[in-house]
């Protein structure tokens, strides 16, 4: 993403409200063997970290081929807009809980979609096109531990302010 694009995500966050400070983007268009998740500084202008993110296991889902919806069970990612609503889980201490704002993802909030590692992430080193898929995904965005820890400073910074957006997308 360039500079010029990064100007239209800032203005567009701060006329709806959103923070100003960071941005995140997830392209499952890009094969979980590249790193596709990466939050941008969009006060300076330039991505401040990329991570490798699985996608969920469900619906037929397959490491190459990504299926989404937004159905509770389903297992499978959901696309669309998102913000950060708090930290922690039931299952993982250290993540950060997503808000769908789209009717594509709505029911983020209640299917307990989460921010979270998973050490087969946090281990790939991108010898392969795709990590393979496991149960570490139900929907999530699983993505390395050095990239929560990034995402966790960042919400705790911000929270106090604007809420961060997240937008997950494919093609």
């Amino acid at each position: 993403m360039d500079c010029e694009n990064l100007t239209q995500v800032r203005d567009y966050c701060d006329r709806r409200g959103y923070s100003t400070d960071y941005y995140i983007l997830v392209d499952f268009s890009i094969p979980s063997g590249k790193k596709r998740f990466f939050i941008y500084d969009l006060q300076r202008g330039k991505r401040v970290m990329s991570s490798y993110c699985m996608h969920g296991n469900g619906k037929g889902n397959t490491a190459a081929q990504p299926k989404f919806s937004n159905n509770p069970g389903s297992g499978c990612t959901s696309l669309g807009r998102y913000v950060m609503i708090g930290k922690g889980g039931m299952k993982f201490k250290n993540c950060v809980r997503l808000r769908g704002l789209d009717k594509s993802n709505y029911l983020a909030e209640a299917r307990g979609i989460l921010i979270h590692s998973a050490g087969k992430v946090t281990r790939f080193s991108g010898e392969k096109e795709y990590i393979p898929l496991g149960t570490e995904c139900r929907g999530c965005f699983t993505v390395s531990r050095s990239c929560v820890e990034k995402v966790m400073q960042i919400y705790k910074e911000s929270s106090k302010r604007r809420p961060i957006l997240i937008y997950a997308k494919y093609k």
